[in-house]
């Protein structure tokens, strides 16, 4: 990706965007640790899907800068790895269960990443 003013500003209005999301969400879902693990979730669903109908042609995301606003942006203001780095060290008094959490997170990411990413490009191929 060449670094000029309007990927800057794609990437900037779309993490805008994604983090004002993320604020809501936490607002809503009153446990940190829930409302983490389903932001990250629901992020890592997006990107999958938004990867999978890029791959497979879709016109909508193959649009000249809409990978920067909506994957690079969106995807990286919504998720939050620094969150999940916390919630490590908030729940590292009890270490068994900080590592399970943090690696479920990460399992179930990839797991979620991948069933959007090929239901996307299923989808967009008729299947």
């Amino acid at each position: 990706m060449k670094l000029t003013l309007k990927s800057v500003l794609l990437v900037f209005a779309g993490g805008a965007l994604g983090s004002l999301l993320r604020y809501f969400a936490g607002a809503v879902l009153i446990n940190n640790f829930v409302a983490l693990a389903v932001v990250n979730l629901l992020g890592a669903a997006f990107l999958g899907w938004f990867n999978g109908s890029a791959k497979a042609g879709k016109t909508q995301f193959t649009a000249a800068g809409s990978g920067q606003f909506w994957a690079v942006g969106f995807a990286g203001g919504f998720t939050t790895m620094s969150g999940l780095a916390m919630s490590y060290l908030f729940l590292s008094v009890d270490i068994p269960a900080a590592l399970g959490y943090v690696l479920a997170q990460f399992a179930f990411g990839i797991l979620v990443y991948i069933g959007a990413m090929k239901l996307s490009s299923g989808a967009s191929r008729g299947a």
